[in-house]
């Protein structure tokens, strides 16, 4: 009789549990990081996601409740119990959507909701994207999109730039922590390359303001960055795979693994990555402007200028990454589980490839210039609970802690010292989220966060010969804190089955103090203080009157509250200015009004549209300025023109997106994305100047052909000319970034490559992906960077999945 009852048991166990394999329907590729979930009486519980060979394991099926498998870019896919223990294959597959209009996204902190009662534009990559697109750097990645413009001032860096601005208007997000902090400069910022690409799930881009949801720096849109996800499963299992890249136009190096656990309770997920790279080859076909004819070899008081012998290779430009990512995922019921996340990044020194190209007299200004290694430190604690309260359904709490760590190191040629600034930021937070549903037509989110940044900051300079050092000012009051409480609530509305409405506010206020050294500069203060508050909303709606047209609008506002680094920082901001502190700065605001429409003709081909327009009112702007009544001060050997940052603008911006995808076959799919934006500012004597992050008009048109096991995409990306009257003021100072037009002054010329990518999985377990980038070897240099892109590049990259 027990040797009965244990087969009875086992039988059952084998009966109604299954291990399901999800796979691309075209393909046949098996599909990472899809979420299952389990719809009974109306409630949808998520049960987890397939690993990284695309299963998952359902410990018992309810032959009466229904099955969904979700993942970017793909239709939803519903299957019943019965359906699931009846079928012998076990296989899932799953149909990419034809056209993304009723797509699902994560807008907000958490929840799903469909991309059509979503009043932005949104920019979405899978980890199915990411993979294929074959990038090194998450910088690099988002440029690939065709929606995200990048700037670079040295090859170990990135700024994206959308809708007219970038760096410190933008909001950086990884696992819903924000990663900008009290030193996010105005410039541009490299910080983005920190973010491992071989590590997320998913990338989405929401852009035009969002600072309701997101508060503070949220301008011109918000990046979030979501890494791997990771479930348990009745049946414990380790899966794994370990990747390895190469390049030839930086002669790059990659590789790295990522190896998970998951069992019943208890899952775990460990990567990491290593990036080298050499320098850079720009392209053989282009302007002059750009080679690379001489370089400094730094030997203390003996520099020595030395004549380039190949002048394609940009000496110089080469550094290194490590990555490390562990998660931890406990659950201690069906309804309840934590998430510890530890992230890591250190890079080598990043040389600063613009600052090395300044000329002074005629001479090479710098024999060094670069920025020390970068660490990014991230630890966060998510705890995350479903129930069924008045008050709330689910609900999400986050405690994280963040170090930074860079530097800044500069020696004019010749000159025995050299100057550095070495900062360090801690910050500390908290982020609780609260979701309820209310009947069928409602849908509430509302939360609070708290976080509080601590700045040190030192200074010094070292003679190279005599190996002394001296005090220097430092860049920001050494000791200056800087943080921040907020509330937000939104509220969903589904009007109709047509019509849906979204509406938000969110109050924040903000904290900081600083305590200013003479022992530099006579400052006629010794202590600034911020002490301000920022209210903004939003409303928007979506109108789905046919199921192939989709209509939406919104009017919006947004805020950046002055940080660390617009109040007190002191630096040169261009060759000849520096930038003194003003304790006046206020807060600016954005006001924000769009539309969009999506239209398809069938499954043959899909139209989309976004139009917008911006203006901030009190827009921060460098200005010259006085200090102590005269308006020139000597830094660091330099007479320099003193400047402030002062709201004394008002900026507009406006543009829009345009995309056509079509259909030709159901393996051939043509694709067009076109980005258009102007910008403006007002002058100080009244005049208008071009915005300084508005990009130039962009896009790409792309042609995929798709079958079993293969994907082939050929690219033609291109990029407009920035003509030397369109260039910002604060650009036309930069000669040594750009070319000479025919009058000898400075623009950007108008430039495209040509592109492909192929990607093959040769059996279940392996992968390979081949680039062929800038194929006719364009010599180009994207807007407001200082250093040129890769010539024409071969890339391979193989992955192992076990």
């Amino acid at each position: 009789m027990g040797y009965f009852l244990l087969f009875f048991i086992a039988f059952s166990t084998l009966a109604f549990s299954q291990t399901i394999l999800v796979r691309d329907a075209v393909t046949g590729a098996a599909l990472e990081g899809v979420e299952v979930s389990v719809v009974s009486d109306s409630l949808s519980t998520e049960l987890g996601y397939t690993n990284n060979v695309g299963r998952f394991y359902i410990p018992i099926i309810q032959s009466e409740a229904e099955y969904t498998f979700y993942y970017l870019d793909y239709m939803l896919h519903s299957v019943s119990g019965k359906e699931i223990l009846a079928s012998a294959e076990n296989t899932i597959m799953l149909e990419r959507n034809i056209f993304q209009l009723a797509d699902i996204a994560v807008h907000g902190v958490q929840w799903s909701q469909k991309m059509s009662n979503i009043p932005q534009h949104v920019i979405s990559l899978s980890a199915k994207d990411i993979f294929f697109i074959n990038k090194p750097t998450t910088a690099d990645l988002l440029e690939s999109s065709g929606e995200v413009f990048m700037q670079k001032s040295q090859m170990g860096g990135g700024s994206p730039m959308l809708r007219g601005f970038a760096a410190n208007r933008l909001l950086l997000m990884i696992d819903g922590v924000r990663i900008n902090n009290a030193i996010f400069r105005s410039g541009n910022l490299h910080n983005i390359i920190a973010i491992d690409p071989f590590s997320l799930n998913d990338i989405r881009v929401i852009t035009g303001p969002g600072s309701v949801l997101f508060g503070s720096d949220a301008i011109g849109g918000v990046l979030q960055f979501n890494t791997s996800q990771i479930s348990t499963t009745d049946i414990p299992e380790i899966t794994g795979r370990v990747f390895g890249r190469a390049s030839t136009a930086a002669r790059e190096k990659s590789g790295g693994f990522t190896l998970q656990y998951s069992g019943k309770k208890f899952a775990a997920n460990t990567s990491y990555t290593f990036t080298e790279f050499n320098n850079l080859r720009q392209g053989k076909n282009g302007p002059d402007d750009y080679l690379r004819n001489e370089y400094v070899l730094a030997n203390g008081i003996n520099d020595q200028v030395i004549q380039n012998e190949n002048p394609l290779i940009q000496r110089l430009s080469g550094y290194h990454q490590h990555n490390f990512m562990q998660k931890f995922y406990y659950e201690p019921s069906k309804n309840e589980n934590f998430t510890y996340t530890f992230n890591y990044a250190l890079t080598s020194d990043l040389p600063r490839y613009d600052a090395l190209l300044q000329r002074r007299n005629g001479q090479l200004r710098f024999a060094e210039w670069y920025y020390g290694p970068q660490t990014w430190m991230l630890n966060a604690l998510k705890y995350q609970r479903s129930m069924e309260r008045t008050w709330a359904d689910e609900a999400e709490i986050q405690l994280y802690h963040q170090y930074f760590k860079e530097s800044r190191h500069n020696r004019a040629f010749r000159n025995q010292w050299r100057h550095n600034q070495y900062e360090e930021v801690q910050v500390a937070g908290l982020e609780a989220t609260f979701f309820k549903k209310i009947g069928s037509k409602h849908n509430l989110i509302y939360g609070l966060e708290i976080f509080n940044n601590w700045v040190t900051s030192t200074a010094n300079r070292i003679s190279v010969e005599q190996h002394t050092e001296q005090p220097i000012a430092t860049r920001y009051p050494n000791g200056a804190k800087w943080g921040s409480a907020g509330a937000y609530f939104q509220w969903d509305h589904q009007i109709s089955q047509n019509v849906n409405m979204e509406s938000s506010i969110r109050y924040s206020h903000f904290i900081s103090t600083m305590n200013f050294e003479n022992d530099f500069y006579d400052f006629p203060f010794d202590e600034v203080s911020i002490n301000n508050g920022a209210l903004n909303g939003s409303l928007g709606m979506n109108f789905t009157p046919r199921p192939n047209l989709g209509l939406r609008g919104s009017i919006s506002s947004g805020f950046r509250s002055p940080n660390i680094d617009d109040m007190a920082k002191v630096f040169d901001s261009e060759p000849g200015k520096v930038v003194v502190p003003n304790p006046e700065l206020k807060p600016e605001y954005i006001y924000n009004g769009e539309a969009g429409i999506t239209w398809r003709y069938k499954t043959m081909f899909q139209l989309g549209a976004t139009a917008y327009y911006s203006y901030m009112p009190n827009a921060i702007v460098r200005r010259d300025g006085q200090f102590l009544g005269s308006d020139q001060l000597m830094y660091q050997g330099t007479l320099s023109q003193v400047q402030t940052l002062q709201n004394a603008a008002f900026a507009t911006v406006y543009g829009g997106f345009f995309s056509l995808e079509t259909n030709f076959t159901r393996n051939v799919k043509g694709l067009v994305k076109l980005n258009y934006t102007q910008g403006t500012e007002e002058l100080e004597d009244g005049t208008t100047a071009p915005l300084r992050h508005a990009a130039p008009t962009f896009g790409n048109l792309g042609l995929v052909y798709q079958r079993k096991n293969a994907k082939l995409y050929l690219e033609y990306f291109f990029n407009g000319e920035v003509s030397a009257d369109r260039l910002a003021p604060s650009e036309v100072s930069k000669p040594h970034m750009y070319a000479l037009d025919g009058d000898g002054r400075p623009y950007v010329p108008a430039w495209y490559t040509i592109n492909m990518r192929l990607q093959v999985q040769i059996t279940e377990y392996l992968t390979i992906s081949t680039n062929a980038e800038n194929l006719l070897d364009r010599r180009y240099r994207s807007y407001s960077s200082g250093i040129s892109a890769p010539g024409r590049n071969f890339v391979i990259s193989m992955m192992v999945a076990f």
